[in-house]
């Protein structure tokens, strides 16, 4: 069955162990040991440290990107180089947090302890420091790359890293009293007010059509016009045109799922402690595949190097 894969159980994988005569008595006494029955493990370390996990996996994801755009402006200005030993200590970094060990052995039933906790905090390091490392490696190659664009000071670029083009939403910081006019269309772009400081606001805007490994140019121009207000609300409520989900502002629980397309509230708030109903009904269950086709925010980038905002990753 050489170059074959095929799914079986550990029962059909026995029938079909033949000739291997020493992996089959080790996979028998594995299999009767009881072992190939029990709940598997490396999920509930990796559930342990959700966020550093989170974060691991957005930086495989920026990783990528810092690779292309590195080879890019090395392509575009010969006298760069990419930093090989930066990446590879990058990815050092993200297979050492990847790697199946999730702590001390005794860290499910002594977590407080000492031993738990600093090796629990080497695992989340290596999640941290690849972060950091893939940051200045993003940053550095897309301000290489703004050096090599002529458009005019006060310009954002939004760069997308991926062979297709496509459109996301993307947040910045804007000072007060500016707009954003998008250079190919010379049209305003409507933005929504996230928060806002004494000199700024912190806003999320839809770049639309930003080329595949390529960018898109927003200049940052004065304005008379009033901006947004922020949104604001009694209650912690989310809301679009399938779903409208409420949190508890003080324990951040979950009060409400409501379902509007089935016209029923998904959380039993009649329970101690809310809970989630989930209907067997194959009308009930269906995936809401397809319909949002948003992926997640841009984050922008400054460079001080040309005094502008310069551009942006996009995953």
């Amino acid at each position: 069955m050489s170059g074959t894969r095929f799914t079986a159980s550990p029962p059909e994988i026995l029938g079909l162990c033949r000739g291997d005569r020493l992996h089959c008595r080790a996979i028998r006494r594995f299999h009767s040991r009881g072992e190939s029955r029990r709940r598997a493990l490396l999920e509930d370390g990796i559930a342990s440290t959700a966020r550093s996990a989170a974060l691991e996996r957005e930086n495989e994801q920026r990783a990528l990107a810092a690779e292309k755009f590195s080879t890019v402006s090395s392509l575009v200005n010969p006298r760069l180089r990419p930093a090989a030993q930066a990446f590879k200590q990058l990815w050092n970094d993200m297979v050492l947090y990847d790697e199946h060990t999730w702590g001390d052995n005794r860290s499910v039933s002594n977590p407080q302890s000492q031993e738990a906790k600093q090796q629990q905090a080497i695992k989340e390091d290596f999640a941290s420091d690849a972060k950091n490392r893939v940051n200045d490696l993003l940053w550095r190659s897309l301000a290489a790359l703004a050096d090599d664009i002529s458009d005019p000071h006060d310009t954002l670029l939004v760069f997308n890293p991926l062979s297709w083009q496509r459109s996301s939403l993307v947040e910045i910081d804007l000072d007060k009293g500016l707009e954003l006019v998008d250079l190919t269309t010379q049209q305003s772009v409507p933005y929504e007010v996230l928060s806002s400081g004494p000199a700024y606001r912190h806003i999320r805007f839809m770049a639309q059509d930003v080329p595949s490994v390529g960018y898109k140019a927003y200049a940052m121009r004065p304005t008379q016009q009033p901006a947004p207000a922020p949104p604001s609300t009694s209650e912690a409520t989310v809301e679009n045109q399938y779903y409208r989900v409420v949190l508890d502002p003080e324990s951040g629980a979950v009060k409400s799922i409501f379902d509007k397309e089935l016209n029923k509230e998904l959380v039993n708030t009649s329970a101690p402690t809310a809970s989630i109903n989930i209907s067997t009904s194959p009308e009930q269950t269906r995936l809401r595949t397809g319909r949002c086709n948003i992926a997640p925010p841009c984050r922008c980038l400054s460079s001080p190097s040309t005094a502008r905002a310069v551009g942006a990753w996009c995953l």
